[in-house]
């Protein structure tokens, strides 16, 4: 009943022939404690960079260092022997001049080299909170910038592939679509479609939201005329 690899597992087994069961086997109660291990996983060996030997001073490089390592007696009865000695070489040629992979950290595709370079040097002022905050806004705003551009060039690729290849358009769609559950946004967005950051922006884009909601054309009743026509103003809690 039990594997012979967890055969030690088991601490207290029974059975019981007097149970009164609709069945011609006898039930068996036992007592099993399972110790779980965590696996170890293999530490995964860094790839080269191949494309960097598509530069000839690297190439020239890696060439003469294949040689180099190569025994001096070139003439040897035995193959294997041969191709042992030109896999070592080349292997030691490859970690002495072809640089290897580094671990990849996964960043938007709007991320320009100007935002990691304000990261870089945001993180130089870890102990002065003043220019740390100053440096964080700045990236911020540059963020938003860039992703707002991104998307922009994503959406007229899309628009200009809609007619001519309805394979790549979707394929662009994929790229600037999530995957699972999308975050509800927050964003608002202008008259014309496009997203506004600045308070200032926003609190107008609401004023003529709600004035385009409760405008009327009808002619105004004198009787029922009030002062509130305008209602109050808008507070800096209803926009954020």
């Amino acid at each position: 009943m039990i594997n012979e690899r967890h055969r030690s597992s088991v601490s207290n087994a029974r059975a019981y022939p007097g149970a009164d069961a609709n069945s011609d086997h006898n039930p068996v109660i036992a007592n099993i404690k399972i110790y779980l291990r965590a696996l170890k996983q293999p530490k995964r060996k860094p790839r080269f960079v191949l494309d960097t030997l598509k530069n000839p001073d690297i190439s020239a490089d890696f060439c003469k260092a294949v040689f180099e390592n190569l025994p001096k007696n070139k003439i040897q009865e035995n193959s294997q022997i041969q191709w042992t000695n030109l896999k070592t070489s080349n292997i030691t040629a490859a970690n002495n001049v072809i640089p290897k992979e580094s671990k990849k950290i996964k960043q938007p595709h709007w991320v320009t080299d100007e935002i990691k370079n304000l990261l870089h040097k945001g993180r130089q002022f870890k102990s002065d909170q003043e220019k740390y905050k100053r440096m964080d806004k700045e990236i911020q705003e540059q963020c938003k910038c860039a992703k707002e551009q991104w998307l922009e060039e994503k959406c007229q690729e899309i628009e200009r592939f809609k007619d001519i290849n309805i394979k790549e358009m979707f394929k662009k769609i994929r790229e600037i679509a999530r995957k699972g559950p999308l975050p509800v946004s927050r964003g608002i967005r202008s008259s014309s479609g496009r997203i506004l950051w600045e308070p200032e922006d926003i609190a107008k884009r609401w004023e003529e939201s709600i004035a385009s909601l409760f405008h009327d054309d009808r002619e105004a009743d004198d009787d029922k005329t009030s002062s509130y026509e305008s209602g109050p103003s808008i507070l800096k809690e209803e926009v954020r």
